[in-house]
């Protein structure tokens, strides 16, 4: 009887460490650019972010219903057809079992399903960025019409509605309140962020720096802001072993939403 009332303890210690773990740890949900808001907050189990089923479905243009008997979740968006079933491993594409790595489960009475599974199950793509041990992002776009670019042997997805404009730059893509460029330098060990922040943006002020590790690649970002409270300038350099590579992005919230997410993803897809 000890042996099983010290059990029970120990499965619940372990399972309050966890529900610790998800609350510390920060995920940001993005679609198109705008941030998701959830009634229960996203949560990382099995090294999979799981967020409420009808939230994030209805977000990505698909419609949801609930079967009771058989706990069953079936979301159709055009001529996809999604079916996941609670606890089970098992979800379905189109009559196509596909074997997950962490099942849907019920939090606060709302039902969690794997994010990336769900968004790209209906033809978006999904950007996971791990900016710190308490932040991480996920970033979903539903355009999935990528060009690539390769710059100096470096590849990135751009989206090929925007326009390649030759100005001060070699690799420069606008879109409306938006603007994107690409600057390979040599890895010669001067080509520092904060310089070419102050040599590039009048009056930036740094508000967010974060170093990670993306696709084998050392990123370093700064988010700047500057008089003008609509602009939003985000510059990241990437670290080859032969170059730097620095991408500078500048938004204007009042426009462009959607072209912070599509160009977020450029930055992110660099191999």
């Amino acid at each position: 009887m000890k042996k099983i009332i010290s059990a029970i303890l120990l499965i619940a210690i372990v399972l309050t460490m966890t529900t610790m773990v998800f609350a510390d740890s920060k995920i940001d949900v993005t679609v198109d650019g705008l941030k998701v808001i959830f009634d229960v907050e996203p949560q990382l189990i099995n090294d999979r972010t799981m967020v409420p089923m009808r939230a994030i479905f209805e977000k990505l243009g698909a419609t949801v219903t609930w079967e009771e008997a058989t706990s069953t979740v079936t979301a159709v968006k055009d001529k996809t057809t999604i079916k996941i079933t609670i606890g089970s491993s098992i979800a379905y594409k189109n009559k196509q079992s596909v074997t997950l790595d962490s099942p849907a489960v019920i939090v606060n009475d709302r039902t969690l399903v794997p994010i990336r599974f769900v968004s790209e199950s209906l033809g978006c793509t999904v950007d996971w960025i791990n900016m710190d041990k308490d932040y991480n992002r996920v970033l979903i776009n539903s355009k999935s019409d990528w060009e690539k670019e390769t710059i100096d042997g470096l590849t990135f997805e751009v989206n090929n509605d925007y326009k390649l404009d030759n100005e001060d730059y070699d690799y420069c893509w606008s879109a409306e309140g938006a603007k994107m460029t690409i600057v390979p330098m040599e890895n010669d060990g001067t080509a520092k962020l904060e310089e070419f922040v102050s040599d590039n943006i009048a009056g930036a002020t740094p508000t967010f720096k974060s170093e990670y590790t993306l696709n084998g690649l050392k990123y370093y970002e700064i988010i700047c802001t500057t008089s003008d409270p609509y602009l939003t300038y985000r510059l990241v350099l990437i670290e080859t072993s032969a170059k730097y590579y620095v991408i500078g992005t500048m938004f204007d919230s009042r426009v462009a939403q959607k072209q912070i997410s599509e160009m977020m993803h450029t930055m992110y897809s660099a191999k």
